[in-house]
């Protein structure tokens, strides 16, 4: 029984590692997007900076407070999008409760603004909807879902991306659907399978999810895949219904 425990306590670590290394290879992914995001409001600060010390000289503070003004809303831009990025970024604490649906979604598709201008997330939010789960975790799975879906649309004339919700009598599905490459039948078994994967190098360890998996295993839902290969791919998340309680 001890060795047993031990061998539980080992495999919980093990798994808690691997999903902050899916968190950071999620962020790494992005990095790009976000630090164009930052340095567009810190360079118009900049501007609006030298604009105000223009004004001052001139004797016009009330020029200058209009500057000020464009300042303090791009920083608190800014920090809204540094605030995000720790929050998606620290660790777990393992508890599984009440979550809102909405919350999450939304975030997870936030993290994504720099990276979509060509393809449009479409998403009527639920905001009733609960479920079981662990915030942090479940956005670090539609981040991965909706990563790839956005990988697979890349050379599509018109790409299309949806993230969709129902409601059953004791679950919520969450559907990600993409109309691109779709996935190769034989592909299927194996696609939650640890480094599975058919991206470039650079593009994903194939972890991803496979990460997916073992968290919504955790919460006590399951995560399917129905794809047609050049026609596209949906990834349904199956999650217990939660309480506002």
């Amino acid at each position: 029984m001890e060795e047993r425990t031990l061998a539980e306590a080992k495999l919980r670590v093990t798994q808690d590692e691997l999903i902050q290394a899916g968190k950071l290879a999620a962020l790494g992914q992005l990095s790009v997007g976000i630090t164009h995001e930052i340095n567009q409001p810190l360079t118009a600060v900049n501007s609006h900076v030298r604009s105000a010390q223009l004004w001052l000289g001139k004797q016009r503070p009330d020029r200058a407070e209009e500057n000020l003004k464009k300042i303090e809303v791009l920083l608190d831009k800014v920090a809204a999008i540094t605030r995000h990025l720790k929050a998606f970024s620290r660790k777990s604490d393992g508890k599984i409760d009440n979550v809102k649906l909405v919350k999450v979604i939304s975030d997870a598709i936030d993290l994504f603004e720099t990276r979509q201008s060509r393809v449009s997330i479409q998403y009527s939010p639920q905001s009733d909807q609960m479920v079981r789960a662990d915030s942090i975790r479940l956005e670090q799975v539609l981040v991965n879902l909706i990563s790839n879906a956005l990988d697979a649309v890349e050379h599509r004339e018109q790409p299309l991306l949806s993230i969709s919700t129902q409601e059953h009598p004791n679950t919520i599905q969450i559907a990600v659907k993409d109309n691109g490459l779709g996935i190769p039948e034989e592909d299927i078994p194996y696609l939650f399978d640890p480094f599975h994967t058919r991206k470039t190098t650079g593009k994903g360890l194939g972890l991803g999810l496979s990460i997916a998996y073992n968290i919504i295993k955790d919460f006590g839902g399951s995560i399917h895949v129905e794809s047609v290969e050049h026609q596209g791919t949906t990834f349904i998340v199956t999650l217990p219904k939660g309480t506002d309680s």
